[in-house]
């Protein structure tokens, strides 16, 4: 008998009762049932899921199947090679560039060996990583695809409540990257194998809603502003678009000290005007030449990049109609450097769902560790979210 588990006499021939952590169970032998039972003779509490996390079970499972091999074969037919990367990754790999937010999301743990490890919350750096230590054997542009879960903890940034059952902390996301793609031609590319794939899924209306971090950077650049207030407005953009938002972060900033010079309120004022400007491209983007000319910015060459993009995805067959800009977009991680875009599905904007997104990440592989700029950049669908609105 091993610690814990004292013999009982009783019951028949080759039974035994033993005691497993203050529990009576009674063991019968080979002898008596086809294959030993245990059976449990006192009351345990139920487990249940954990928060957030759901089976899925039969139809849903079949579904969701189906339409990952539809999505895979749009891929595999622009020449996207299927990746695998692991679910445990180095926490690092997360940290150096995808900013605060994502990271208070992250399911972080220091492994037996002191390793510190996270389940991956996103897709793209993983495939990064990947196309580094193998770019010896890699010829640059390399496409790939994939389709697996991905892992965030709810830190209640959306207003919805942390312990909810009902915000999900397993998704599953279907994307691809471009490793070494310098031109506009790419993100058409990316961009119009966005929306085949959203509509090989059967998603109704699908449409790209387009911005430019890049641009942001330059207008910002126009001001004296602190790297602090720099990040701070970033990562708030998308908050100005709104007048109770703008109302929030001038308070935040006030709070956090960060409004005071001359510099920062206009900064503030211009960066709250560029989050307002959305519709139909040429319209948002002669909106955001006239901002542009106001701080001093060259508009012509601080929206060409955008418009090339537009171009190039019209060239790749997307319908002109399913594009649209908006600055006040909320891009989330930090380590875009152009131009970005949301996917969604819906027709107007009040009822449109947000289904995924992508953008150009040229800094990522620096950061990582490449001892040269390697230009990217790539998409990934929510499947999750778009299952939810099949018709």
């Amino acid at each position: 008998m091993g610690p814990g588990i004292s013999t009982v006499s009783g019951c028949c021939l080759n039974d035994r009762i033993v005691q497993v952590e203050g529990s009576a169970v009674l063991l019968r032998s080979r002898s008596s049932f086809a294959l030993s039972t245990l059976v449990q003779m006192s009351q345990f509490e139920s487990i249940s899921k954990a928060p957030g996390f759901v089976d899925k079970v039969g139809p849903v499972l079949e579904i969701e199947e189906l339409v990952t091999v539809k999505a895979r074969e749009i891929l595999s037919t622009r020449g996207y090679k299927p990746i695998r990367t692991p679910i445990l990754e180095s926490s690092e790999l997360f940290l150096r560039r995808s900013g605060g937010v994502l990271a208070s999301q992250m399911y972080e743990f220091v492994a037996p060996d002191g390793a510190n490890l996270s389940l991956r919350p996103e897709m793209t750096a993983p495939v990064i990583r990947h196309a580094l230590e193998t770019q010896s054997d890699t010829a640059f542009p390399s496409r790939y695809q994939y389709a697996g879960p991905v892992f965030r903890y709810p830190d209640g940034s959306d207003g919805r409540s942390v312990g909810s059952d009902s915000v999900p902390r397993q998704f599953t996301q279907v994307g691809a990257e471009v490793v070494g793609a310098p031109g506009p031609e790419y993100d058409g590319e990316v961009i119009a194998v966005a929306v085949e794939v959203a509509e090989a899924i059967g998603l109704p209306n699908v449409g790209i809603v387009l911005s430019d971090v890049g641009l942001m950077t330059r207008l910002l650049n126009r001001f004296s502003l602190a790297n602090r207030a720099h990040l701070f407005l970033m990562r708030n953009l998308a908050r100005l678009s709104t007048p109770s938002g703008a109302v929030a972060v001038r308070e935040k900033a006030a709070e956090m000290q960060l409004a005071s010079s001359e510099g920062c309120s206009a900064a503030f004022e211009a960066m709250e005007r560029l989050a307002k400007i959305s519709g139909e491209s040429e319209s948002a983007l002669g909106s955001v030449a006239g901002l542009c000319d106001e701080t001093g910015l060259p508009s012509a060459d601080a929206v060409a990049p955008l418009r090339q993009i537009i171009d190039a995805a019209v060239s790749e067959g997307v319908d002109p109609n399913r594009l649209e800009v908006n600055f006040g977009l909320d891009v989330g991680i930090e380590y875009y450097t152009n131009a970005v875009w949301g996917i969604y599905s819906g027709t107007e904007p009040k009822s449109r769902v947000p289904i995924g997104g992508g953008g150009r990440y040229d800094a990522l592989a620096e950061a990582l560790g490449s001892p040269v700029r390697v230009p990217a950049l790539g998409f990934a669908v929510n499947l999750d979210d778009a299952l939810s609105v099949l018709p």
